[in-house]
């Protein structure tokens, strides 16, 4: 069994959560560079097992995050072998202005297929997500991992790429803005 959380063996699945307003978030890394993500939104639910090495799911949430935080659309690819799923997240097209946006999770049955990120079978759906939260529970999730160490991520999670240190630093950034922040901490620097 693993002494500490900085061990470099994972011993059984790790399980990271996070829930910021309807959005929770959920990711397993099962050895390495294999996991599962599941995101639920109110009461709709997703998940995706069996998510390749070829793929670094935190790293793909980061920066879709970060993407939401700034006001773009973003794509997150999944290698599945052989197979391929992609998350487009993206702000509905009713014109309106909007934090609101929705994440569509499309599957593909090459992972290398050329079609466009909405181009394959639509799997699930969430619609008014707020980005805000959703950029949040991705920021706790990537914090969950640093409490265990960079180290750790890269020796048993994902030996190809580092931890994505920059864009966490810039979502956090992001994050920071009043814009993302909540009405009581809005509130709290109005009246300094």
């Amino acid at each position: 069994m693993a002494s500490s959380p900085t061990d470099a063996v994972i011993d059984g699945p790790v399980v990271l959560t996070a829930a910021s307003g309807a959005v929770r978030l959920e990711l397993t890394l099962t050895g390495y560079g294999w996991g599962a993500f599941g995101i639920g939104v109110d009461d709709v639910e997703d998940r995706v097992d069996h998510i390749s090495y070829l793929c670094d799911i935190l790293r793909g949430l980061v920066t879709g995050a970060l993407d939401v935080a700034l006001d773009r659309p973003s794509l997150i690819a999944l290698a599945l072998e052989p197979g391929g799923e992609r998350y487009v997240l993206d702000y509905d097209d009713s014109g309106e202005l909007s934090r609101l946006f929705r994440i569509r999770r499309f599957s593909f049955e090459d992972l290398w297929d050329p079609l466009g990120a909405d181009e394959g079978q639509l799997e699930a759906a969430f619609e008014g997500v707020d980005g805000d939260d959703f950029a949040h529970a991705v920021l706790d999730l990537a914090d969950q991992v640093l409490t265990r160490g960079m180290d750790w991520y890269c020796e048993t999670w994902s030996r190809i790429d580092p931890f994505p240190s920059r864009t966490v630093a810039a979502l956090r950034a992001a994050l920071a803005t009043a814009r993302h922040l909540s009405p009581e901490a809005r509130e709290e620097i109005a009246g300094e």
